[in-house]
């Protein structure tokens, strides 16, 4: 598989406040996702797992190093170059992002219609998206009217409207229950199997790495400090800040059946 996202040397800082030291929120970062995988990078606040994000999808241009995603050289494409390449990048956000004033239609046509699609293609599409993700009876109800788990649906068949090729899901379950949460991660598995997009998920929860992911980077004051198949990462931690996040998950380390369903040869994800 070839990458679609690497970093090579990457440090991206930002000024302090007046006569402080510059801030450095990626400190050297070298890393690549392949094409169709499932990749978490985990961190505590403050780690990087943001700026990497912006660095990602072309809202930062990285200090030093090389940022290549799709193609793209994000430190020296031109401002058109960068808003083709956000078009084939989804984003699944917190906090859902929606319209308010908008029905669930108007809101996963939205990207639709800023890109152009006559009326007739984006009804199609949008009944097609809605049905995907479960929540086609919901079409004409506004956001206010609908659970926490029903708008992360609606934003997440937003995000894969204008079929993206790289999905970025920055915190997509903190606000939601366990069963909801769960729910969400089936859904984004079937995304990534059946459409074959390849997804980046932000979280500081170890457990969404856990069930979601077959990679993970763990960053630590903008450093990656431990990365690897996920399976490796939970059985040999690398880092202490490894071992915390490992720690943190009930089921304890991976065995057994676990520890093979995640191993490469089991096509684990």
């Amino acid at each position: 598989m070839s990458s679609v996202i690497s970093f090579e040397g990457v440090t991206k800082a930002f000024p302090g406040p007046k006569r402080a030291p510059e801030l450095v929120a990626v400190d050297d970062v070298s890393l690549a996702v392949q094409a169709g995988s499932i990749v978490g990078v985990i961190g505590y606040s403050g780690a990087g797992k943001s700026t990497l994000v912006r660095l990602i999808n072309g809202l930062e241009k990285p200090s030093s190093g090389s940022v290549n995603v799709l193609g793209v050289d994000v430190g020296t494409a031109s401002p058109s170059a960068l808003r083709a390449l956000r078009g084939r990048i989804g984003m699944i956000f917190q906090q859902f992002n929606l319209f308010n004033a908008r029905t669930v239609r108007g809101n996963v046509g939205y990207p639709l219609k800023v890109a152009g699609w006559k009326r007739a293609d984006i009804d199609r599409r949008v009944d097609e998206l809605l049905d995907f993700v479960g929540i086609g009876d919901k079409a004409s109800q506004h956001p206010r009217r609908l659970s926490g788990g029903q708008k992360q649906r609606v934003g997440i068949a937003r995000a894969i409207a204008t079929e993206p090729e790289i999905l970025l899901a920055d915190e997509a379950t903190s606000a939601l229950d366990p069963q909801t949460t769960a729910e969400v991660l089936a859904l984004l598995r079937r995304i990534n199997r059946q459409l074959g997009v390849t997804i980046v998920a932000i979280t500081h929860q170890i457990s969404i790495v856990h069930e979601l992911c077959d990679q993970v980077i763990v960053m630590d004051g903008g450093r990656v400090v431990d990365s690897g198949e996920t399976y490796r990462v939970f059985a040999h931690p690398e880092a202490a800040l490894t071992e915390r996040f490992v720690a943190a998950v009930t089921q304890g380390l991976p065995e057994g059946e676990t520890l093979r369903h995640r191993s490469p040869e089991a096509g684990c994800c």
